[in-house]
């Protein structure tokens, strides 16, 4: 007997049954099917799954030059004991520094008593004071620090620059030659500090 016989043949006894037992039967021919769909919809999730975790291994993340980020400085690097350029101490060139303020951009900043700050006029840069060594009469030397005011962040576009702060919508960004003292730099960064809210 075919297959097809089979099926004729199990109709038939199924419309001589009851229809409690019809029911019944269907019920369990339904429940059967739902367990062999569960069983290959799970055994595909787990593989799908597995695949998916044999995947995330083997990205590999982008490297981070931590070199190129901007260096944070200690809070206590006017207590530090390394020396300056003039030789003395931090703690004293500190206490010794000139106040550098600035009523119209709402901020003040020290540097060094034997040092002199002049105006920049850099392209792209809404405000800007270079602080360099006295002995650099017109500051053109390497000897440099840069405190610079952008109108929008995205038009400082040296990534090395160290970012101080926002006032009133202007982003201000402390940076310097690769031949400054950093001693000098760190302390600058830590005297920063905004006077007033600017108001329009």
């Amino acid at each position: 007997m075919d297959i097809s016989g089979k099926i004729k043949k199990f109709l038939e006894k199924l419309q001589g049954l009851q229809d409690n037992q019809k029911k019944a039967i269907l019920f369990t021919i339904v429940v059967i099917l739902g367990l062999i769909m569960g069983y290959f919809w799970l055994n595909s999730a787990v593989k799908d799954f597995s695949k998916l975790a044999k995947g995330a291994k083997s990205i590999s993340l982008p490297a981070i030059n931590l070199s190129q980020m901007p260096q944070v400085p200690s809070l206590n690097l006017l207590q530090a004991s390394t020396s300056g350029d003039n030789g003395q101490n931090p703690a004293n060139q500190a206490s010794d520094w000139k106040t550098y303020t600035n009523s119209d951009d709402g901020f003040e900043i020290k540097y060094p008593g034997d040092w002199q700050q002049a105006g920049a006029n850099i392209n792209n840069v809404w405000d800007d004071v270079v602080f360099c060594p006295k002995s650099d009469k017109s500051c053109s030397g390497l000897n440099q620090i840069y405190l610079l005011v952008y109108k929008s962040m995205q038009d400082n576009n040296n990534p090395s620059s160290y970012y101080l702060g926002t006032n009133n919508g202007f982003y201000f960004y402390l940076d310097s030659f690769p031949q400054t003292d950093q001693s000098i730099f760190d302390n600058m960064i830590l005297t920063f500090k905004f006077i007033k809210k600017i108001l329009n």
